[in-house]
Order: C-alpha cells, then sequence, then structure tokens
C-alpha cells in the first residue's frame, strides 16, 4: 500500500514538473528568444503580470491592466530585474518562499525563488515601464 501512495506521488510530482525548466541563464534566454513571454511576478503573495509581444507589454496586477509600448532601455530595465532576481535566488527547494518570479512561454517555465520582497524593485521596474500608478521614487 505505502509503495502505491509512493509511486502515485512521484508521478504526479513529475507531471507537475513537465514543462519547467531548471533556473540557468541558457533557459532565461531562450524563453527571451521567443519574444512572446509573461513575467509573473508573486510579491509576498500579491500577483502581477507582464505579458511581452510585438514590442508591447501587458501589465495586468494592483494597478489594472495597461497596454504599453516598450522601448529597448526599458526591456533592459526589466532584463536588470530578472538577473537581480536569478543572482538572488533562494534554495528551489524551499517549501515557501517570500516570492518569486516565473518566466513562461511556449518553450517551457523558469521559476526563480527568492527570500526578498520584491517591491522596490517591482516598483522601480513598473515606472520604468511607465506603468501608470507605479511609485517613480523607488528607484531613487
Amino acid at each position: 500500500m505505502d509503495l502505491i501512495k509512493l509511486a502515485s506521488a512521484a508521478l504526479f510530482l513529475t507531471l507537475l514538473s513537465c514543462g519547467n525548466l531548471e533556473p540557468t541563464p541558457e533557459n532565461i534566454n531562450s524563453i527571451y528568444e521567443t519574444q512572446d513571454w509573461t513575467l509573473e511576478i508573486n510579491n509576498l503573495g500579491e500577483v502581477t503580470e507582464l505579458s511581452f509581444y510585438d514590442n508591447h507589454v501587458n501589465y495586468e496586477g494592483p494597478l489594472g491592466d495597461q497596454l504599453i509600448s516598450l522601448e529597448v532601455d526599458q526591456v533592459k530595465r526589466v532584463s536588470d530585474f530578472i538577473q537581480w532576481v536569478y543572482g538572488n535566488q533562494s534554495d528551489p527547494y524551499e517549501a515557501d518562499p517570500a516570492s518569486y518570479v516565473a518566466l513562461r512561454s511556449t518553450r517551457g517555465d523558469v521559476v526563480l525563488q527568492t527570500d526578498y520582497a520584491l517591491g522596490d524593485r517591482l516598483e522601480c521596474v513598473l515606472s520604468q515601464l511607465n506603468v501608470v500608478g507605479a511609485d517613480r521614487q523607488k528607484c531613487n
């Protein structure tokens, strides 16, 4: 009986992890290359989504849905934010990370967990993307 439960749990975890890519720079870059991807940010339970496509970003979050045209320097700011989270990852097997950032595309998902609150850094990125209502003073 215990063997059956163990096998069922292993199968469930395998199915759950399908589509997830290891959080490596190569896999993150492969998602960027699709040019149609979503950045899901969970900051202490508050979820924000930024969907990138055709030189636009669609913001969905607490400040209301907004479609924004992108410029090259804005994309760089998003990349800098992702690199910061990548460099400050927590143990991927941590049961309850404070925050996470997930990059999602047709190639798969990369999830970066961190024990840091992302509030000020996220607000700064949102203000640099010209999201209406973002606090520009968080970039100081």
